[in-house]
């Protein structure tokens, strides 16, 4: 079962790549699309890894405000309580997320002691805890 779950538009790939190995040095296990193999159906693999995933950081975009499957995959993960929204850059969210508290790292650059990134590690280990699961 993954840490995380991430969810981000195509166009914003290098970011998402720079986050997921991140959360690897940090000690944390991710599924993005990248671990897909050829011949996988992908919305099956996809669906099960979101369901897995103790929780779901989105990574909030233009590009991916526009993403029918960021939408979906957000909004499943509001549904779960496993929603953890990250904005990489400014952009109007959908509505229905605006409520929701946002980490705010559009200039993160891939700085590990960041405090931002530090704060946003921090918030994923709620999600890994049985106390912090439990609260969120």
């Amino acid at each position: 079962m993954p840490d995380i779950f991430l969810s981000y538009a195509r166009e914003d790939q290098a970011t998402a790549r720079r986050f997921a190995e991140g959360f690897e040095r940090a000690g944390f296990s991710v599924w993005w699309d990248q671990a897909l193999s050829a011949g996988q159906a992908f919305d099956r693999v996809t669906e099960k890894a979101l369901e897995q995933a103790s929780a779901v950081l989105v990574l909030w975009s233009k590009a991916s405000v526009d993403s029918n499957w960021v939408r979906a995959e957000a909004t499943q993960a509001q549904a779960s309580q496993k929603l953890v929204p990250v904005m990489i850059e400014p952009c109007k969210r959908p509505i229905m997320f605006e409520l929701v508290h946002t980490a705010e790292l559009s200039d993160w650059q891939g700085n590990a002691m960041d405090p931002s990134w530090q704060g946003l590690l921090n918030s994923l280990r709620l999600y890994l805890t049985p106390e912090g699961a439990a609260a969120a």
